[in-house]
C-alpha cells in the first residue's frame, strides 16, 4: 500500500560570510572600504535570519566604522 523511499541529503549549516572591499565613498572621505558580512538562515526551521555587517576605512580606520544587524 506505502512505498517506503529513502533520501541522502547534504544537511549543511546555513551560515554565509563575505569579505568585500569597494570604493564606494562619500566625496569628502577617503575612497576606500572594506566589509565583512555574517549570515545565519533558517532559524527556528521557521525560514528566519540574523545577520551582521561591519565597515571601515582601512587607509584610516577612525574615519569610518559601521556596524548594522538585521
Amino acid at each position: 500500500m506505502f512505498d517506503i523511499k529513502e533520501f541522502q541529503v547534504d544537511d549543511r549549516l546555513p551560515v554565509h560570510g563575505g569579505i568585500e572591499v569597494n570604493g564606494m565613498n562619500t566625496e569628502h572621505a577617503t575612497r576606500t572600504r572594506l566589509i565583512a558580512s555574517l549570515r545565519y538562515d533558517n532559524l527556528w526551521q521557521r525560514f528566519h535570519s540574523a545577520s551582521l555587517q561591519f565597515q571601515i576605512s582601512p587607509e584610516n580606520a577612525d574615519e569610518v566604522q559601521v556596524w548594522s544587524g538585521t
